[in-house]
């Protein structure tokens, strides 16, 4: 008895207390979400073991972009409130359904139509994304030193995959992707495919896989000394801070082609562009004339993002 006496006041003190606690640990106080800038950093950099300074560096990085991968992350999305509606119901349904993954991202895209101006929209988000993204990950490789940055590339980092870690890159190398696949699945991106469609494109893929991987092949028509030089002007051009077009122009300067590799070069790039004509014929003919037609409003939105 005297024991509830005493802990009934205690109760209601700490019930009066809580609410006034705002920054204290007697309510469980809503986490802030995670800054987009330090979740992608500290992927990046997992497992090396970096200095002080390093991580100082590391956290000024966090704090710059932030605020504008924030900005970008809100600019894709470009929904209405009914179609977050109709996107979230649609996701209820088909998870009760079983459906995970592909087939679930699928069920959600049939649910919401974007308009066209919603497509252009979204179109210069993700292209502003991306360039938010590959200033960060130049930031981040200008911290590291040329062993950690080694490191990173022989797992295939920085960016992995979602779920991903640099140790589990390295223990699962895959073998190498199929291109016809990587072409295919690129082209009809965003389209809601039927099961007989999946399966024409399957057999696609399968028979021109070995064609363009062939024909990739005939593309190097390069020696071992001459590979040898392009890596090493590569090295050169990069440490004096070229990019883009210079890099290209550096690497090119380095190797001078004969004329048989020169009438080789352009036979096999005559057979790829040959072989990638007839993989969009075979793929367009598998698509109905709404995809199509979908496809081409998709193509419009990214020209008109580009200008």
């Amino acid at each position: 008895m005297r024991t509830a006496r005493i802990a009934l006041p205690l109760v209601l003190a700490l019930a009066i207390a809580c609410p006034v606690l705002a920054a204290g640990k007697c309510c469980a106080a809503k986490k802030a979400p995670a800054c987009p800038a330090a979740q992608r950093v500290d992927k990046m950099v997992e497992g090396l073991t970096l200095t002080d300074a390093q991580k100082a560096s590391l956290a000024a990085v966090k704090k710059q972009y932030g605020p504008k991968l924030t900005a970008a992350i809100k600019k894709l999305d470009v929904r209405t409130p009914e179609q977050k509606k109709a996107a979230a119901q649609a996701a209820k349904e088909a998870k009760a359904a079983g459906k995970t993954g592909k087939e679930l991202h699928q069920a959600i895209e049939a649910a919401v139509k974007l308009t066209d101006t919603q497509k252009t929209q979204l179109a210069c988000a993700k292209k502003e994304m991306g360039t938010v993204e590959k200033d960060l990950c130049k930031k981040v490789m200008a911290v590291l030193t040329p062993e950690q940055k080694q490191e990173l590339k022989k797992c295939q980092c920085p960016m992995l995959s979602a779920g991903e870690t640099c140790q589990s890159k390295c223990q699962s190398k895959k073998a190498p992707a199929c291109p016809a696949a990587q072409r295919v699945d690129k082209m009809v991106a965003g389209l809601t495919l039927t099961d007989a469609q999946k399966t024409s494109l399957a057999a696609v893929k399968k028979e021109y896989g070995p064609k363009l991987m062939a024909a990739i092949k005939k593309l190097d028509v390069k020696t071992p000394e001459q590979k040898k030089a392009i890596a090493e002007a590569a090295k050169e051009a990069k440490a004096a801070g070229k990019k883009g077009k210079e890099l290209h122009q550096a690497i090119e300067a380095a190797v001078t082609l004969t004329e048989a590799q020169k009438t080789q070069l352009a036979e096999a790039k005559k057979t790829m562009g040959a072989l990638e004509k007839e993989l969009r014929q075979k793929v367009m003919s598998v698509l109905t004339p709404e995809q199509k037609d979908q496809l081409k409003k998709a193509h419009q939105a990214k020209k008109q993002c580009a200008k």
